[in-house]
């Protein structure tokens, strides 16, 4: 079974929320804060008509 990424960050958010999912330099980030985050992002593609399999670039900055 092959799973995608928000798959796997959503599953890690509900079973370790608070371990360290990402860290770049001294800015960390918790499973469950990516989670809400990748949720977010997703809510914006979709309020901007962007369907699931549709193509998309993203440039962001930390």
């Amino acid at each position: 079974m092959t799973s995608l990424i928000h798959q796997l960050i959503s599953f890690s958010a509900q079973r370790y929320p608070h371990a360290i999912a990402l860290q770049i330099n001294t800015n960390q980030l918790s499973y469950a804060q990516l989670d809400k985050e990748v949720k977010a992002v997703a809510q914006g593609f979709l309020s901007l008509g962007v369907n699931q399999g549709d193509r998309r670039a993203n440039c962001s900055s930390a």
